[in-house]
């Protein structure tokens, strides 16, 4: 499983070793989380109910919570939570990939910025934003707010890592995202 993952790298006849930080993979993983998080929310803000947008903003509560008291898995498990929320009537597939996608992208972070984007106001803002446009039932400006905030997480960490790489696939994930097309 931790070779799957993309965690180990295994050699026949040598021991297993840590994988080194693959800045291209990390940007893949969130292109693609932007991409099908995007289909997503699209497919699922118009059928929220009530009780639905009760729960994630509980859940913007918990991660409010936790991040004051330096709970990283509590606010994890809120955070994750929150985004399965908004994408909760997409197919099943494209949620069990949303979730794989969430646990890669849970590493990366976990390796290189030890919590820090989840500290920031503007994470609390994004979220904001994204229960905004889901109490509206405007799958549209939550699309909008969603891929810009995974697109934060992703240049941040790349900024952090990588700081010489040109990360043109965030950009283009987001230019799609955003409906801008796709770029030439």
């Amino acid at each position: 499983m931790l070779q799957e993952e993309g965690l180990v790298e295994i050699e026949r006849n040598r021991r297993a070793r840590v994988a080194s930080f693959d800045a291209e993979d990390l940007e893949v993983v969130y292109a693609s989380r932007i991409l099908l998080t995007a289909l997503a929310t699209t497919l699922t803000v118009p059928r929220l109910t009530e009780k639905e947008i009760i729960v994630m903003e509980q859940l913007i509560e918990r991660m409010k919570q936790c991040s004051q008291s330096d709970d990283h898995e509590g606010w994890r498990t809120a955070d994750h939570a929150f985004h399965q929320a908004h994408c909760l009537f997409a197919p099943a597939s494209v949620q069990r990939e949303l979730r794989t996608l969430f646990e890669r992208a849970t590493l990366y972070r976990l390796l290189r910025l030890r919590d820090q984007p989840h500290r920031q106001a503007i994470t609390f803002s994004d979220h904001e934003a994204i229960i905004s446009a889901c109490r509206e039932r405007n799958a549209r400006a939550a699309v909008d707010a969603v891929v810009r905030h995974l697109s934060r997480i992703a240049l941040a960490l790349l900024a952090y890592t990588a700081p010489e790489r040109d990360p043109q696939t965030i950009r283009a994930a987001l230019q799609i995202a955003l409906g801008g097309g796709c770029p030439v």
